[in-house]
């Protein structure tokens, strides 16, 4: 999955970034490590995520970059997505 809130919760810790090195925790929940799902669940989703989840919006997009300010950028491919990482990341959005 390659997910950074499963880094986190490996970690123990919340942080507005994700560095490299925290990519290497070893942990079953790391999934930059890990195929497939993590061993359990990393929170506790309230009513309108699940509900979000059982009917999800029809999109093509499979990608999503969460911005330090609360906008989330959507792809619908991982070429689009790490261009939208690398300007997010230099800063140059």
């Amino acid at each position: 999955l390659q997910t950074d809130p499963t880094v986190l919760y490996a970690l123990g810790e919340h942080k507005s970034r994700v560095y490299y090195k925290d990519l290497k925790v070893k942990s079953p929940y790391n999934t930059y490590n890990n195929k497939g799902l993590p061993p359990g669940p990393i929170a506790n989703a309230g009513e309108s995520s699940w509900k979000a989840a059982l009917h999800p919006d029809k999109t093509d997009y499979v990608y999503f970059l969460a911005k330090k300010n609360g906008e989330v950028v959507f792809t619908k491919t991982l070429n689009e997505h790490n261009k939208a990482k690398a300007k997010y990341i230099t800063g140059s959005n």
